[in-house]
């Protein structure tokens, strides 16, 4: 029932980086903190975080500490609960529980079990976009030389934008201490970027690793597909379909990869292709992303007969895309570019909520289709339900007014908006 291992690194398909926790074994744990009680602690929690209840979890770390005094927790115990507050993105909690630790640090830990916790730390905080604190734990504990906690600070630095810092650590990190997941992190960041020259020195240091190690990695669908979307993103289209080409039995995953860096190249005919083959090897399944990406290709090419093909495959593939409000944009969006106003119109009207985007967007499908009088009206129509930042909107009605001819529409609207908010787009458009 029990398996040895506690804590490892996996990557889902979403490309985050979590802890994950097995239950942990009985012998171990009553020689490390010779205490039953403790044990079946850390059993309760780790249960609960298999059970995707970390709310629960931290719940029962602060009953063992306040209603059991007695009971020391052991490095499993802060793990199990760091974990939770990961899971929650609950910094304050974190913060809390950290402190605790260190309040109660004892100087007996083993130095794996330390690697750990501050590993587990610096997760916590650059998930929770604290980096500034998450790099001064990581830097102080020197775990810099160590693949897991560099990987795990990379991809803070990749949640956070700050992908360059990304590479800068996964350069600097002993060639002997990286593995696969290293390597896929890199690609990630890179992909982020889009440095062609970046792209080509992670294939070069791939090329130096020893056969054997390149066998395996070319058996890691994982890391392929990063390198694909990389490949596609840095503009090297040739090889990322090389890549592909050799990959021993590519996923949905892969296929997708593909199509979007063909969109992202403005290579919309063989997204398409990607797509019908997925369709027609029934590989397709309930993944929305080749769905949007398909539908973005039909927009760009104006393809009114894909377009409507591709909604309906949405709608028997049993997504439940009424409330989806990325599928619904993205298919009001491809209407739109597709001239069918009567469409895109009838899923605007589809969504509960109509978001700043949303507005924006089918202001704007008016206005590419000569039908600025009804952009206008749908401006005025919202106007009043809306608060904060409308830059986005003001510039599509304006723009719509341009392609209209509606000069004193357009001036109409000008002016009402604040000095300090008027951009050069808004001005040029006006």
């Amino acid at each position: 029932m029990f398996t040895n291992r506690f804590l490892f690194i996996r990557r889902l398909p979403t490309s985050i980086i979590v802890w994950r926790h097995n239950l942990i074994n009985p012998i171990t744990q009553i020689s490390t903190s010779h205490s039953q009680e403790l044990y079946n602690w850390n059993v309760a929690m780790t249960q609960s975080n298999k059970r995707k209840t970390p709310k629960n979890t931290l719940a029962l770390f602060d009953k063992l500490i306040t209603q059991h005094p007695d009971i020391t927790p052991d490095f499993i115990t802060y793990l199990l609960a760091l974990s939770a507050c990961i899971r929650l993105g609950n910094l304050d909690e974190g913060k809390r529980i950290h402190e605790y630790i260190r309040q109660r640090w004892s100087t007996t830990v083993e130095k794996n079990e330390e690697i750990k916790i501050h590993t587990c730390l610096v997760q916590l905080y650059a998930t929770c976009g604290d980096l500034k604190t998450a790099e001064e734990i990581f830097y102080k504990e020197h775990l810099n030389q160590h693949a897991i906690p560099v990987n795990t600070l990379m991809k803070g630095y990749v949640i956070n934008n700050r992908a360059d810092l990304a590479v800068q650590l996964a350069e600097r990190l002993p060639k002997n201490e990286r593995n696969i997941v290293t390597f896929v992190l890199w690609a990630n960041a890179i992909a982020q970027i889009g440095d062609i020259q970046m792209a080509d020195r992670i294939h070069r240091e791939l090329n130096t690793l020893s056969s054997s190690i390149r066998a395996f990695f070319a058996h890691d669908r994982r890391l392929i597909n990063a390198l694909i979307d990389m490949d596609g993103k840095c503009g090297n289209v040739i090889r990322m379909e090389e890549t592909f080409k050799n990959m021993k039995q590519p996923d949905v995953i892969s296929y997708t990869a593909m199509a979007k860096a063909y969109i992202v190249n403005n290579l919309p005919v063989k997204a398409l292709a990607v797509y019908d083959h997925l369709k027609h090897t029934n590989q397709i399944g309930c993944d929305e992303v080749i769905y949007l990406v398909a539908s973005n290709a039909a927009g760009k090419l104006g393809l009114l007969y894909h377009a409507r093909s591709i909604h309906n495959d949405i709608i028997s593939s049993g997504i439940p895309y009424e409330t989806n409000e990325k599928i619904l944009n993205t298919l009001m969006d491809t209407y739109g570019k597709c001239g069918d106003l009567n469409s895109a119109r009838e899923i605007f009207d589809q969504l509960k909520i109509k978001s700043k985007p949303s507005i924006s967007s089918m202001i704007n499908i008016y206005g590419i289709n000569s039908h600025a009088l009804e952009a206008v009206a749908l401006f005025y129509e919202t106007k009043n339900n809306l608060s904060g930042n409308i830059q986005s909107i003001l510039l599509s009605v304006l723009t719509a007014c341009a392609h209209g001819g509606l000069i004193k529409e357009a001036q109409k609207i000008f002016d009402d908006i604040p000095n300090d908010k008027r951009t050069v787009k808004m001005w040029n458009a006006l």
